[in-house]
């Protein structure tokens, strides 16, 4: 989803719809072994991206054909956030590639996900040591200035926070526990992390996942949930966050508030969550293999 659009496909045809006016087909294509579909938005018209046989292509949506200016062969990902895109190159699994649909060429951050060095030494301890050699990058999100990675190291996952114009990385979290589902938007970061939960001798109060958050004007890490109920699924708005958890009646989505008043929430907001909810929730059932008729609710989280 970008803006007030949705892009939807199956193995034959693909469709951009307008949230606003959901049974109208804004867009439609017929596709082929297209590995994966992102939507951009240019400012004046949206863009349609499409991944095949390690070949990106990119599209308007009134059918003019974009040079992209990148060289790369054997993409693996593609990632599109406004008029920028983040892709991944097959056999390069320590780099995320960074560029613009108005530019020539593209940016390249080589990721480190190493912990420091008392981190490492108690993964070590408890027989579950990171294996840095063969990291692989699992999920990426990023905005303006930040690029947010996340990266599997076999016995744990950790989220890489990279400075899109210095450079500069660090681990968001505690490196010895996993994180996972970043986000980020305007300046805040969320994610999951399974605090506490030592892998060799785990107590079935760590199971679950925490919400984390955290201004980057601040730099301070923020836990949201502290609790033995599974959250997961972070999804930073303008004005709130939304995230995923479980309870006695299936999947709840949760709404978070960045500021303490209550503010009544415009249709457009309501259409965006529940969008991104369902959407989350049908990804998380096929994953986990629940019951696909899980109840899904809203709860407002003062």
């Amino acid at each position: 989803m970008t803006g007030d659009k949705l892009v939807m496909a199956n193995s034959t045809v693909l469709y951009v719809v307008d949230i606003a006016e959901p049974d109208i087909v804004y867009f439609q294509k017929s596709i082929q072994n297209v590995g994966q579909v992102e939507l951009c938005n240019m400012g004046d018209d949206y863009v349609l991206m499409t991944l095949s046989g390690g070949e990106l292509t990119a599209e308007k949506l009134s059918g003019e054909i974009i040079d992209i200016g990148i060289s790369n062969s054997n993409i693996s990902y593609v990632k599109c956030q406004g008029n920028d895109f983040a892709f991944l190159v097959e056999n390069q699994s320590d780099k995320v590639y960074m560029s613009n649909l108005e530019l020539i060429g593209s940016l390249t951050y080589t990721v480190n996900a190493s912990a420091n060095e008392e981190d490492e030494q108690v993964l070590e301890d408890w027989g579950s040591p990171a294996d840095i050699e063969n990291a692989t990058i699992i999920d990426l999100v990023f905005d303006r200035t930040h690029l947010l990675v996340n990266v599997n190291l076999s016995s744990v996952d950790r989220i890489v926070l990279i400075d899109r114009i210095s450079g500069e990385q660090r681990l968001l979290g505690d490196g010895k526990y996993s994180s996972y589902d970043p986000s980020i938007r305007d300046g805040v970061v969320a994610w999951v992390m399974k605090d506490h939960l030592n892998p060799t001798s785990p107590i079935k109060e760590y199971y679950d996942g925490e919400i984390l958050y955290m201004y980057l004007s601040d730099n301070f890490t923020q836990v949201l949930t502290a609790d033995e109920v599974d959250q997961w699924g972070p999804i930073v708005l303008e004005d709130h966050l939304i995230y995923l958890e479980e309870s006695d009646d299936g999947v709840v989505i949760k709404v978070h508030s960045w500021t303490p008043e209550l503010k009544s929430y415009s249709n457009i907001v309501l259409q965006i969550a529940s969008i991104i909810g369902i959407v989350i929730v049908f990804i998380y059932i096929n994953q986990k293999q629940l019951e696909a008729k899980s109840k899904i609710s809203f709860v407002e989280e003062e």
